[in-house]
């Protein structure tokens, strides 16, 4: 057994934290530093090692970022909102072996709730106010339809004014937001050992 170095993080600790993006995990993950780079570029290091290059459309990232285990290759996906999201997992160092030639720095796996199977209609819904006009809203609906296949759908609108102005520009808000973000998935498990997903967002 190799030991390795691994952060996890709940969806109860993102909501207390009011995480909504991956750059929001500056001071949550350690040794891990998000920043923004030439607009919507993200430069994401672990340990000092990250992508230092976002401009160059050649280059590769240090820290290969999945959702669902799907390998995101453009970095300006990292700023998506985390919509619907099960757990956070980090894992540090080297991760080459099972993630390729971009995880030299370490490896961001972004889990999703899935649909489930069985039972009732589920759902929930939350809605957050705060200064800057901050107003975070989201829900998700999860529909089984018998024992084999269920459909999960979630929305997610997150908005605030910006944290500074351009006199300049006409009082121009520099770091406002407003964006909205839907995603549905499907599950379908006609016997035991398989089982099929299709997701979008």
């Amino acid at each position: 057994h190799t030991p390795i170095a691994v952060t996890a993080v709940g969806a109860d600790a993102l909501t207390k934290s009011n995480v909504v993006s991956v750059v929001a995990l500056n001071g949550i993950v350690p040794s891990m530093n998000v920043s923004r780079n030439n607009g919507l570029q993200r430069v994401i290091a672990i340990r000092g090692i990250g992508y230092e290059t976002a401009q160059n459309i050649s280059s590769q990232p240090g820290v290969a970022f999945f959702i669902d285990g799907v390998y995101i290759a453009n970095n300006i996906a990292t700023g998506l909102d985390l919509v619907d999201v099960d757990r956070l997992e980090v894992l540090r160092g080297p991760q080459s072996t099972l993630y390729a030639q971009s995880a030299t720095g370490g490896v961001i796996n972004m889990i999703t709730n899935q649909p489930k199977l069985g039972g009732a209609v589920s759902g929930q819904a939350d809605v957050s106010y705060g200064n800057y006009n901050l107003l975070k809203a989201d829900a998700s609906l999860n529909v089984p339809i018998g024992d084999t296949f269920a459909v999960r759908g979630s929305l997610q609108t997150f908005s605030h004014d910006g944290f500074a102005k351009v006199p300049e520009l006409g009082n121009y808000d520099l770091d406002n937001a407003n964006d909205f973000t839907g995603k549905i998935g499907a599950t379908w498990k006609p016997i035991e050992h398989f089982s099929a997903n299709l997701r979008s967002e």
